[in-house]
């Protein structure tokens, strides 16, 4: 709050500044000219321009719409969203876009009422701690501002009901958000309970069948055999994530030591490897995660573990091998996902 009240006396003084050069200027008065103008101008909106940048920085933070510290983006997930709308086909634009901002807000909402609690609980430094420190905010304060974008999420899915969603996407979203709350909130805190960890790759499916299903998605075996291999694929995602928390010496770490997990996160991409060969019965198009499990297999197997860091923000990275699911979104949006 203080960094915002000074902002604003800020700009306030160069406004008076302003107001003060037009009326000496042609008065004869004081001859203050166009230079000191410029410069007194300048001043003002640079100041101004880094209150307005540092406000930017706390709200992105705060809401986790960037990394803070060891923790990537929580908007990454969106791209769960936009491969769901490539893999149904063409759609009604303006009803994913909708749909796309409500996914965004519940999104930022997680990442906010994440944050807060991991640092009320588990005294965790992180984006929310460090905005509310930054502005002076009460706990309170912070806490109903987790709670912001409902403000956003609610409206935008009546608009979403009236404009012809289907039910089971609405009810899909309804699942996400019940699932996001026992995961992270203090009553059930699924995230510290024993497989807990498969949460985050079941909301991951969700979201993708979200957006799949937004017009009333034609559901088969094959979308079922595609779910699993997106779930095994966020399983190592999760995997990476709790090395890196143990890395970081995580207050909120997995209770498995790091060789279990290591363990775990190198028997993921042969499993995914498997799945992807039965999956093929089905249709030959999932060779293509068989190929790429075998990429992560041989990237893991040659990954020192204190590398795991800086490798879980690189998404092209082997480890990843994201081009898997581009490869899918291309043929998918090109064949309006007929081949699931």
């Amino acid at each position: 709050m203080v960094n915002g009240v000074v902002a604003l006396v800020e700009v306030s003084r160069g406004a008076e500044q302003l107001l003060k050069a037009v009326l000496f200027a042609g008065g004869g008065k004081r001859d203050l000219g166009v230079g000191w103008l410029v410069r007194h101008i300048g001043g003002a909106a640079r100041r101004a321009a880094g209150a307005v940048g540092r406000l930017g920085w706390a709200v992105a933070v705060f809401y986790r719409m960037r990394g803070f510290a060891n923790k990537v983006s929580g908007m990454r997930p969106l791209l769960y969203t936009a491969l769901g709308y490539a893999m149904a086909g063409p759609g009604d634009l303006s009803l994913r876009a909708l749909n796309a901002v409500a996914v965004a807000g519940l999104l930022a909402f997680f990442g906010a009422y994440g944050n807060y609690w991991d640092w009320r609980l588990q005294d965790e430094h992180n984006g929310t701690r460090a905005a509310v420190a930054g502005y002076e905010l009460s706990e309170r304060t912070a806490f109903l501002l987790t709670l912001a974008p409902w403000g956003v999420i609610l409206p935008l899915l009546a608009l979403e009901a009236g404009g012809g969603a289907s039910g089971t996407a609405l009810g899909l979203f309804a699942v996400m958000a019940s699932l996001g709350l026992g995961y992270i909130g203090p009553l059930l805190r699924l995230k510290i309970r024993p497989g807990g960890f498969l949460i985050t790759p079941t909301v991951a499916v969700l979201l993708f069948l979200q957006a799949y299903a937004l017009q009333g998605g034609a559901w088969s075996l094959g979308l079922l055999a595609f779910c699993g291999l997106l779930g095994l694929y966020q399983c190592q995602a999760e995997m990476l994530h709790l090395v890196d928390d143990h890395l970081h010496e995580d207050a909120g770490a997995s209770a498995a030591s790091i060789e279990q997990l290591r363990a775990w996160l190198r028997r993921l991409p042969r499993l995914s490897f498997v799945g992807a060969m039965a999956a093929a019965l089905v249709h030959p198009l999932f060779l293509n995660t068989a190929v790429w499990a075998l990429v992560r297999d041989r990237a893991l197997r040659r990954l020192p573990v204190e590398r795991a860091s800086p490798v879980r923000r690189a998404l092209w990275h082997p480890v990843w091998s994201g081009y898997e699911f581009l490869i899918y979104a291309v043929i998918g949006a090109r064949h309006a996902g007929t081949f699931l």
